[in-house]
């Protein structure tokens, strides 16, 4: 008489033993619930929320694609500036690593544009990279407790769902960096996992050059101090290294963000600010629960007293991995009050991987405290900023799932309504901030959004319809979300609109991935605060 499947758990964490076969189902079973429910955290309500500016662009990029073959700013009478085209070389996107739009386009040109659409490529990754997880730790034979531990801290990281949910580079990046380490780990097993990883790692730069660049620099270092004990050499891997360079370098003469404007982001920091951004990296990922404080303890305490080989490979890994993002970020280290973590997104998997170990050796004879402790550290915000931070004591996946089931309302969905509803194709619409563009010229494009740049504009958009060029004609329309209708009133443009329409919405994008931007349940706001959306139109001329 077989035992139930929770009986056979326990006993096993009681440290009682059964047959290899047995075993192998239980595991089995863990990985397939674990997929069952990654299934839901992942696809639910995809639709939920319009996209928020990153994602936009990425979609509209998709959306160039489809029209001409490549980036393209010029977007029938849209054109796709971000930051005064500081992303633009040549009327084309060549700051932004194109993978993730490609990818992409198909797709889009398929199903349409609805917001599903766009996220759906992104999230299935996410679900491959879970399955590829489970299948690795298969593949090296680990006990029962760590399935299980491991599970738990998959279903319990609300980070890693929500990077794989946004139609953005996160997913693909997290992917190929697991997916790369994976062989280049196993190069010793099969001669062709050379040319995987090097196939791995071009399309890791295509998906994000930072990335791909932290990945690479953790490679030489694990490689100087550990590879080179592995039984394989760089000659044994020239061939795929060689023409991997040569790929690189014929993308890099096409997507360069040297060529870009953007190029001074990357060169704005000294290492005094490098030094800075890394301590707020640090910070902002334990606040965004990639990874809970007691991991830096517990690797201590695992190399110094367990002396484990690869905790200590692991740790190594994952120090430098963040020192390398932080030192390449072209985020101003000078005046950032925040980290950008979406870099820092693909150490997600390492940090749950590393933690789970750490917390098995700590509590190795006592499986049935490992777990339950597993439970506190990944289903809770204990470990991280001590449950004291921003967000108080909670559990994150319970939030999530409360989102999940009764999303709060956002700013996007209803003004795209009300422009389907109020503004004719190709009347004008200026919106402010000006990074709110993007979402309403993916998902209304009908209307013309204007003032792209600054006048004089960039040399190559000299040659643009004045509309999109600030201040030379007013727009018909002015959408301004939250306070910044202040400061629109006390300019001359003023003048010449009335404020036509204010949509009851509070008027911040709330469902960003970085937890310390999201909020799980509706905002209450101040609605004599300037919190809303305001919809001006112009005056007509006095006759």
């Amino acid at each position: 008489m077989r035992w139930p499947y929770m009986r056979y758990l326990l006993a096993s964490l009681r440290g009682e033993r059964f047959s290899t076969v047995d075993e192998a189902k239980k595991k089995m079973m863990v990985g397939i619930v674990t997929l069952l429910l990654s299934l839901f955290f992942l696809f639910y309500g995809l639709n939920h929320y319009a996209l928020w500016d990153d994602e936009a662009l990425t979609a509209l990029a998709a959306r160039g694609i489809i029209k001409t073959g490549d980036t393209t700013a010029f977007l029938d009478h849209n054109i796709v500036a971000y930051r005064n085209g500081s992303l633009l070389y040549q009327g084309h996107d060549r700051s932004t690593p194109p993978l993730s739009a490609y990818m992409l386009a198909p797709i889009l040109y398929l199903g349409g544009s609805q917001a599903w659409v766009c996220r759906l490529p992104f999230a299935l990754l996410g679900f491959f990279t879970i399955f590829f997880m489970f299948y690795w730790l298969w593949e090296v034979k680990v006990d029962l407790c760590v399935w299980i531990m491991l599970a738990i801290a998959i279903l319990g990281n609300v980070s890693l769902f929500l990077y794989f949910r946004q139609c953005r580079y996160y997913s693909p990046a997290i992917f190929l960096s697991v997916l790369s380490a994976y062989f280049y780990l196993n190069l010793k097993k099969r001669s062709d996992y050379q040319w995987f990883l090097f196939l791995s790692i071009t399309l890791l730069f295509l998906a994000s050059s930072l990335n791909y660049a932290a990945f690479m620099i953790v490679l030489f270092v694990d490689f100087f101090f550990w590879g080179r004990k592995d039984g394989w050499s760089l000659k044994k891997i020239f061939l795929p290294l060689a023409l991997h360079g040569i790929l690189l370098l014929f993308f890099l003469a096409i997507f360069n963000p040297l060529k870009t404007p953007n190029a001074s982001y990357f060169l704005s920091n000294t290492i005094a600010d490098k030094w800075r951004l890394l301590w707020l990296s640090i910070r902002d990922m334990n606040r965004g629960e990639f990874f809970p404080a007691l991991i830096l303890l517990g690797f201590t305490w695992s190399v110094v007293f367990r002396k484990d080989r690869w905790i200590l490979r692991g740790g190594v890994a994952f120090l430098v991995y963040i020192v390398g993002i932080a030192f390449l970020s072209p985020q101003n280290g000078k005046t950032a009050s925040f980290a950008d973590i979406r870099y820092f997104a693909p150490v997600i998997p390492l940090a749950l991987v590393l933690t789970v170990f750490i917390l098995y050796h700590l509590l190795q004879r006592r499986r049935l405290l490992a777990v339950a402790f597993a439970f506190l550290v990944f289903w809770s915000n204990v470990f991280n900023e001590l449950g004291l931070g921003y967000a108080g004591l909670r559990s994150t996946i319970l939030a999530y799932v409360a989102e999940l089931t009764c999303p709060p309302p956002e700013p996007y969905a209803p003004t795209v309504k009300w422009i389907e509803s109020n503004v004719r194709p190709k009347e004008s619409v200026l919106v402010l901030p000006p990074f709110k563009t993007y979402p309403l010229m993916f998902h209304a494009p009908q209307a013309i959004y204007a003032w792209q740049f600054r006048d004089p504009p960039p040399r190559d958009f000299a040659h643009v319809d004045p509309i999109h060029i600030q201040g030379r004609i007013k727009p018909d329309y002015i959408i301004a979300f939250g306070p910044i209708i202040l400061e629109l009133a006390k300019s001359p443009l003023a003048q010449d609109y009335h404020l036509v329409e204010v949509l009851p919405y509070y008027w911040q994008d709330l469902y960003r991935p970085e937890l310390f931007w999201r909020t799980f349940r509706p905002v209450q706001y101040d609605k004599h605060a300037w919190q809303e959306i305001y919809i001006l139109k112009r005056k007509p001329p006095i006759r």
